[in-house]
Protein backbone atom coordinates (compact mmCIF):
# COMPACT_ATOMS: atom_id res chain seq x y z
CA UNK A 1 0.00 0.00 0.00
CA UNK A 2 0.98 3.26 -0.98
CA UNK A 3 2.50 5.52 1.72
CA UNK A 4 1.89 9.52 2.55
CA UNK A 5 5.19 11.34 3.74
CA UNK A 6 4.15 15.18 4.94
CA UNK A 7 1.12 16.76 5.23
CA UNK A 8 -0.91 18.26 1.92
CA UNK A 9 -3.06 20.82 3.71
CA UNK A 10 -0.51 21.59 6.46
CA UNK A 11 -0.15 25.38 5.15
CA UNK A 12 -4.25 26.14 3.91
CA UNK A 13 -4.03 29.81 6.41
CA UNK A 14 -0.27 30.96 5.19
CA UNK A 15 -1.11 29.69 1.25
CA UNK A 16 -1.74 32.39 -1.34
CA UNK A 17 -1.40 33.41 -5.08
CA UNK A 18 1.79 36.02 -5.33
CA UNK A 19 1.08 39.49 -6.27
CA UNK A 20 3.94 39.74 -8.46
CA UNK A 21 7.38 38.03 -9.32
CA UNK A 22 7.36 36.96 -5.55
CA UNK A 23 7.29 33.01 -5.52
CA UNK A 24 10.23 33.17 -3.08
CA UNK A 25 8.54 35.41 -0.37
CA UNK A 26 5.39 33.36 -0.72
CA UNK A 27 7.06 30.12 -0.05
CA UNK A 28 9.45 31.56 2.72
CA UNK A 29 6.43 32.67 4.36
CA UNK A 30 5.33 29.04 4.23
CA UNK A 31 8.57 27.48 5.51
CA UNK A 32 8.44 30.63 8.11
CA UNK A 33 4.80 29.76 9.50
CA UNK A 34 6.01 25.83 9.70
CA UNK A 35 8.04 27.18 12.63
CA UNK A 36 5.53 29.23 13.99
CA UNK A 37 6.66 32.44 12.51
CA UNK A 38 3.97 34.46 11.19
CA UNK A 39 5.05 36.91 8.44
CA UNK A 40 2.71 38.31 5.49
CA UNK A 41 4.41 38.61 1.86
CA UNK A 42 4.36 42.01 1.53
CA UNK A 43 6.94 42.31 4.73
CA UNK A 44 9.20 39.49 3.41
CA UNK A 45 8.84 41.76 -0.08
CA UNK A 46 10.19 44.64 1.49
CA UNK A 47 12.95 43.27 3.45
CA UNK A 48 14.06 41.71 0.60
CA UNK A 49 14.20 44.94 -0.97
CA UNK A 50 15.86 46.66 1.87
CA UNK A 51 18.92 44.32 2.14
CA UNK A 52 19.39 44.23 -1.91
CA UNK A 53 18.69 40.45 -2.48
CA UNK A 54 15.63 41.15 -4.99
CA UNK A 55 17.10 41.86 -8.29
CA UNK A 56 15.76 44.56 -10.88
CA UNK A 57 17.61 45.28 -13.47
CA UNK A 58 16.28 47.84 -16.61
CA UNK A 59 17.07 49.52 -19.35
CA UNK A 60 17.13 52.89 -18.66
CA UNK A 61 17.38 56.06 -21.03
CA UNK A 62 19.69 57.82 -18.60
CA UNK A 63 23.10 59.55 -19.78
CA UNK A 64 24.60 58.67 -16.71
CA UNK A 65 23.97 55.04 -17.35
CA UNK A 66 26.50 53.69 -19.78
CA UNK A 67 25.57 50.17 -20.06
CA UNK A 68 21.88 51.26 -20.23
CA UNK A 69 21.14 49.41 -16.99
CA UNK A 70 19.98 50.62 -13.81
CA UNK A 71 18.28 48.75 -10.54
CA UNK A 72 15.91 49.50 -7.94
CA UNK A 73 16.57 49.94 -4.28
CA UNK A 74 14.00 50.30 -1.44
CA UNK A 75 14.11 53.08 1.37
CA UNK A 76 12.20 51.94 4.85
CA UNK A 77 12.40 55.72 5.66
CA UNK A 78 10.05 56.77 3.77
CA UNK A 79 8.35 53.91 2.39
CA UNK A 80 9.66 54.46 -1.17
CA UNK A 81 11.84 53.04 -3.93
CA UNK A 82 14.26 54.16 -6.24
CA UNK A 83 15.93 53.78 -9.62
CA UNK A 84 20.18 53.76 -9.59
CA UNK A 85 22.49 53.39 -11.72
CA UNK A 86 24.18 49.53 -11.92
CA UNK A 87 26.90 50.74 -10.60
CA UNK A 88 25.23 52.55 -7.41
CA UNK A 89 27.09 55.68 -8.69
CA UNK A 90 23.64 57.67 -8.98
CA UNK A 91 20.45 57.80 -8.08
CA UNK A 92 18.11 58.11 -11.20
CA UNK A 93 15.33 59.88 -10.83
CA UNK A 94 12.31 60.70 -8.02
CA UNK A 95 11.88 57.81 -5.34
CA UNK A 96 8.40 56.55 -5.65
CA UNK A 97 6.09 54.11 -4.47
CA UNK A 98 5.03 53.24 -8.32
CA UNK A 99 8.66 52.55 -8.48
CA UNK A 100 8.60 49.59 -6.16
CA UNK A 101 5.35 48.01 -7.60
CA UNK A 102 7.44 47.81 -10.81
CA UNK A 103 10.00 46.04 -9.10
CA UNK A 104 8.00 43.37 -7.93
CA UNK A 105 6.13 42.84 -11.34
CA UNK A 106 9.94 43.08 -12.92
CA UNK A 107 12.08 41.37 -10.47
CA UNK A 108 13.31 38.36 -8.56
CA UNK A 109 14.96 36.87 -5.47
CA UNK A 110 18.18 36.01 -5.95
CA UNK A 111 19.12 32.20 -5.08
CA UNK A 112 21.33 33.26 -2.30
CA UNK A 113 18.57 35.53 -1.18
CA UNK A 114 16.22 32.88 -0.25
CA UNK A 115 17.93 31.08 2.78
CA UNK A 116 19.25 34.66 4.05
CA UNK A 117 15.68 36.29 3.65
CA UNK A 118 14.74 32.70 5.82
CA UNK A 119 18.16 33.95 8.10
CA UNK A 120 16.46 37.13 9.36
CA UNK A 121 13.49 35.28 11.25
CA UNK A 122 14.11 31.81 11.50
CA UNK A 123 15.69 30.57 14.61
CA UNK A 124 17.06 27.68 12.57
CA UNK A 125 19.12 27.00 9.93
CA UNK A 126 18.45 25.86 5.95
CA UNK A 127 20.09 24.15 4.09
CA UNK A 128 19.98 25.63 0.08
CA UNK A 129 21.68 23.11 -2.82
CA UNK A 130 21.63 22.63 -5.91
CA UNK A 131 23.57 21.18 -9.09
CA UNK A 132 26.38 22.90 -10.29
CA UNK A 133 28.37 21.12 -13.32
CA UNK A 134 31.88 21.17 -13.13
CA UNK A 135 34.24 22.73 -15.90
CA UNK A 136 34.41 21.47 -19.39
CA UNK A 137 32.55 18.27 -18.42
CA UNK A 138 30.96 16.32 -21.35
CA UNK A 139 26.95 16.56 -22.32
CA UNK A 140 26.92 12.91 -21.19
CA UNK A 141 28.72 13.21 -17.98
CA UNK A 142 26.76 16.60 -17.21
CA UNK A 143 23.75 14.11 -18.04
CA UNK A 144 24.49 11.66 -15.82
CA UNK A 145 25.68 14.30 -13.14
CA UNK A 146 22.50 15.97 -12.88
CA UNK A 147 20.91 12.74 -12.72
CA UNK A 148 22.96 11.73 -9.57
CA UNK A 149 21.92 15.47 -7.83
CA UNK A 150 18.29 14.57 -8.56
CA UNK A 151 18.87 11.11 -6.82
CA UNK A 152 20.35 12.77 -3.97
CA UNK A 153 18.00 15.58 -3.89
CA UNK A 154 14.70 13.41 -4.19
CA UNK A 155 15.83 11.73 -0.70
CA UNK A 156 16.78 14.38 0.98
CA UNK A 157 13.07 16.39 0.59
CA UNK A 158 11.59 12.71 1.42
CA UNK A 159 13.34 12.91 4.53
CA UNK A 160 12.97 16.27 5.22
CA UNK A 161 9.36 15.70 4.79
CA UNK A 162 9.47 12.51 6.76
CA UNK A 163 10.59 14.28 9.47
CA UNK A 164 8.30 17.02 9.26
CA UNK A 165 9.66 19.98 7.68
CA UNK A 166 8.55 21.64 4.43
CA UNK A 167 10.38 22.05 1.59
CA UNK A 168 11.27 24.70 -1.28
CA UNK A 169 12.40 23.83 -4.61
CA UNK A 170 13.11 25.91 -8.06
CA UNK A 171 11.32 24.55 -10.85
CA UNK A 172 11.06 25.15 -14.94
CA UNK A 173 7.51 26.88 -14.76
CA UNK A 174 6.37 25.72 -18.23
CA UNK A 175 7.41 21.98 -17.83
CA UNK A 176 5.41 21.75 -14.66
CA UNK A 177 2.40 24.28 -16.48
CA UNK A 178 2.15 22.71 -19.82
CA UNK A 179 3.81 26.12 -21.50
CA UNK A 180 6.25 27.76 -22.94
CA UNK A 181 7.49 29.69 -20.04
CA UNK A 182 10.75 29.63 -19.51
CA UNK A 183 11.47 31.04 -16.21
CA UNK A 184 12.31 29.91 -13.54
CA UNK A 185 10.07 29.37 -10.40
CA UNK A 186 9.89 28.19 -6.95
CA UNK A 187 7.27 26.11 -5.25
CA UNK A 188 6.49 24.33 -2.03
CA UNK A 189 7.08 20.53 -1.31
CA UNK A 190 4.35 19.42 1.67
CA UNK A 191 4.06 15.63 1.05
CA UNK A 192 5.08 12.91 -0.80
CA UNK A 193 3.65 9.69 -1.61
CA UNK A 194 5.84 6.43 -1.49
CA UNK A 195 5.15 2.94 -3.15
CA UNK A 196 5.60 -0.02 -1.52
CA UNK A 197 8.53 -0.88 -3.01
CA UNK A 198 10.33 2.79 -1.36
CA UNK A 199 10.20 4.45 -5.06
CA UNK A 200 8.24 7.64 -5.14
CA UNK A 201 5.13 7.90 -6.73
CA UNK A 202 5.11 11.65 -6.47
CA UNK A 203 4.35 14.92 -4.52
CA UNK A 204 1.89 17.15 -3.16
CA UNK A 205 2.93 21.38 -3.82
CA UNK A 206 1.57 24.49 -3.09
CA UNK A 207 2.48 26.57 -6.01
CA UNK A 208 1.77 30.63 -5.96
CA UNK A 209 2.34 31.26 -9.84
CA UNK A 210 -1.34 29.39 -10.31
CA UNK A 211 -3.46 28.77 -7.47
CA UNK A 212 -2.19 25.14 -7.31
CA UNK A 213 -3.25 24.30 -3.57
CA UNK A 214 -2.21 21.05 -2.44
CA UNK A 215 -1.48 19.74 -6.09
CA UNK A 216 -0.62 15.79 -6.68
CA UNK A 217 2.28 15.65 -9.07
CA UNK A 218 3.28 12.49 -10.73
CA UNK A 219 7.04 12.04 -10.08
CA UNK A 220 8.25 12.42 -13.29
CA UNK A 221 6.47 15.34 -14.14
CA UNK A 222 7.79 16.96 -10.99
CA UNK A 223 11.46 16.09 -11.43
CA UNK A 224 11.43 16.66 -14.55
CA UNK A 225 10.78 20.78 -13.96
CA UNK A 226 12.87 20.42 -11.12
CA UNK A 227 15.71 18.98 -13.34
CA UNK A 228 15.14 21.52 -15.85
CA UNK A 229 16.57 24.17 -13.37
CA UNK A 230 19.81 22.99 -11.23
CA UNK A 231 17.35 20.43 -8.44
CA UNK A 232 17.37 23.70 -5.93
CA UNK A 233 16.31 22.83 -2.83
CA UNK A 234 15.68 24.40 0.26
CA UNK A 235 14.35 23.05 3.94
CA UNK A 236 15.28 23.35 7.48
CA UNK A 237 18.60 21.38 8.64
Amino acid sequence: KARLIGSPDRFRGFYAVQTGNTCAQVIVRQLLAAEGIIKTEEELFYRTMERGWYKNAHLCADSRTPDKLCNVAYDPSSGNCYFYSNDRSNMLGSPGKAICERARRDGFTSYEGIPLLLREFSRDAYSSKQYSAAPNMSVSAARKARFDELRRARKEVVQALRDGKAVGITVRAGVLWGTQDAELHIIVMTAAVENPDGSIAGYYINDSGNSDYSRFVPARLLEKAWAADDVHRIYRQ
